[in-house]
């Protein structure tokens, strides 16, 4: 019992060191978890009644209305059996086949439906006897077309009682589908009776159960802070001598109420402090009233000072503008001639690459006319050989153009001598008639051959002069070409030594402008401290006369604080400390 007690004990402390936040959530979370649980057995038991009902109308109905369409189909093939005994149409047997196997079908199917013993054996017996009885009409019906008579008393005596036994059994299986109906139905009633029982007690103990958590809970808020509450009537009416209020539990209550004792030993701290200085206060206002006005005489004083101060900054700053203006015009003057000079350097790194480029060009003609100047020698010495072998060619010329007249003479003179010899002579003659020819067109073809090689010899003469002036013209050129290669190998070095002077100025007039930017920025900063100096000067006076006003203002400003002080006294008595 002392171990029960302690860990109840054990519980509510614990329950009292959670936050307000943590009790409201616990207690909303203790109501959901209860009507969570109805809603569950709610949800339960709704559903087995469903479950109930839905077998009840879904199979006990369906197997009962099933039992009731096996009875129809009994009935139905026995009045066609007679039907087919009574007329002897076929067509009477195709129906009783027809309903026969429907009643097969409707069996199984009831099967399906069914879980119940006592069913499944009412559909076994119906089977076993539908099948009898078609064994046994079939048996009637053969019998009968032939001998009728005998045919309609098998069946009487055998098919008949078989279909009375059949519908007893499907009558008691109606029977026991609507008993089995009639029970379900009433358990189902009650199961829902039972749920709805269930259902109001358990939401019943939640709403008990939700009440007392939410007075228990309010209770546990509330109390302290109606506690506190009048403390703080007690503080606002002037009663600082409460006793300090001790809250157990952990929650914002219990912060709220040690921020409100802290509350308190600080207003009864500061209403003592305010008693004390207030009468400091009274004290000190009356030497204030008498330091404003000497205060007050030593400002105009400081007042005068502080305009002629003005004045000379004023001047000053006039002057700082005017070097500043110039300094502008310097800066402008030194940026000019820093483009000029980035102008000079691009044009000299031009000139330098033209330079380089015609210098390279010089020194490929140089070569070229070297080239040039002993392919024309070369050509020279070939049309010289040329020449002496035209005179060659023209001495052999001269020998053949002398054979040929020597051969024309020798055949003249053998033309003669065979005719002569007459007869006999005659083929020689036509030897000889026929050398002639040829050494006349040898010494034709002499003359023309020798025309052209004294053509040949002239133009080879012509060659030899126009190659010999090509060639004296090829080294005149080439002597022009190194010259020219010397003198742009000197306009190169000028041209570098002028890019280097020109880099050095440029490095220059860049110092030359970093330095006229810094003295810029100077005179800028001179100029603006001239500017705040008569600015600050200016404003000095102004609030020197500012502070005249405000010294005479402090000194009824204090005679009014004295008052204040005093009725400040008056106030604090107020309060029980």
């Amino acid at each position: 019992m002392k171990l029960r007690k302690e860990k109840k004990a054990h519980t509510h402390t614990k329950f009292m060191n959670l936050t307000i936040r943590k009790k409201l959530i616990s207690s909303f979370l203790l109501v959901a978890i209860l009507f969570g649980v109805a809603s569950f057995i709610s949800f339960h038991n709704l559903k087995q009644t469903n479950d109930s009902y839905s077998y009840l109308v879904g199979n006990v109905s369906e197997v009962r209305s099933i039992s009731q369409n096996i009875d129809t189909l009994i009935s139905n093939q026995a009045s066609d059996l007679n039907a087919y005994l009574l007329f002897q149409d076929e067509a009477f047997i195709g129906d009783l086949n027809t309903n026969n196997r429907e009643i097969i079908r409707l069996i199984d199917q009831a099967k399906e439906l069914s879980d119940s013993e006592q069913t499944l054996s009412y559909l076994d017996q119906l089977t076993t006897l539908n099948n009898i009885y078609l064994s046994e009409a079939e048996r009637a019906i053969n019998i009968s077309r032939s001998m009728l008579d005998h045919g309609i008393r098998v069946a009487s005596e055998n098919v008949v009682p078989i279909s009375r036994e059949m519908r007893e059994v499907s009558e008691a299986l109606t029977s026991y589908e609507g008993e089995m109906l009639a029970t379900t139905q009433a358990a189902t009633n009650q199961s829902a009776q039972n749920a709805t029982i269930l259902v109001v007690i358990v939401s019943g103990l939640a709403f008990i159960l939700a009440i007392t958590s939410g007075i228990f809970v309010s209770n546990l808020i509330a109390k302290p802070i109606i506690q506190l509450s009048a403390l703080a009537k007690q503080v606002a009416s002037g009663d600082l001598s409460i006793k300090r209020l001790n809250i157990k539990s952990k929650d914002e209550i219990h912060e709220l109420n040690e921020s409100f004792n802290q509350m308190t030993d600080n207003l009864r701290e500061m209403i003592s402090s305010i008693q004390t200085n207030s009468e400091q206060v009274a004290a000190s206002s009356e030497q204030l009233n008498a330091s404003a006005n000497e205060s007050a005489k030593a400002t105009d004083q400081i007042t005068e000072s502080i305009q002629s101060v003005a004045s000379g900054a004023e001047q000053q700053a006039e002057s700082t503008a005017s070097a500043n203006d110039t300094a502008n015009e310097i800066s402008a003057g030194v940026e000019q001639i820093a483009r000029n000079i980035f102008s000079v350097s691009e044009a000299t790194s031009t000139a330098q690459q033209k330079s380089n480029n015609g210098l390279e060009i010089v020194e490929k003609t140089v070569t070229q006319m070297n080239a040039i100047h002993n392919q024309t020698n070369a050509t020279t010495t070939v049309i010289s050989n040329l020449e002496e072998k035209s005179s060659e060619i023209g001495s052999i010329i001269s020998l053949i153009t002398t054979v040929s007249d020597q051969t024309n003479l020798l055949a003249l003179n053998a033309a003669i001598e065979a005719a002569r010899a007459g007869e006999h002579g005659r083929g020689f003659a036509v030897v000889a008639d026929e050398v002639r020819k040829l050494a006349e067109q040898s010494h034709k073809s002499a003359g023309q051959i020798s025309t052209l090689i004294q053509d040949i010899q002239n133009d080879i003469q012509r060659s030899v002069s126009s190659m010999a002036e090509g060639s004296n013209t090829v080294q005149q050129g080439l002597v022009y070409a190194t010259e020219a290669g010397k003198e742009f190998k000197e306009i190169s070095v000028s041209i570098n030594e002028i890019s280097a002077q020109v880099d050095e100025v440029s490095v220059a007039v860049q110092q030359i402008a970093m330095g006229t930017m810094n003295m810029l920025e100077s005179i800028k900063e001179a100029s603006a401290i001239a500017d705040n100096a008569s600015s600050y000067s200016q404003n000095v006076a102004a609030a020197a006369e500012e502070q005249t006003a405000t010294m005479q203002e402090i000194s009824a400003s204090a005679e009014m604080l004295s008052r204040m002080a005093e009725e400040l006294q008056e106030t604090v008595r107020k309060f029980t400390l």
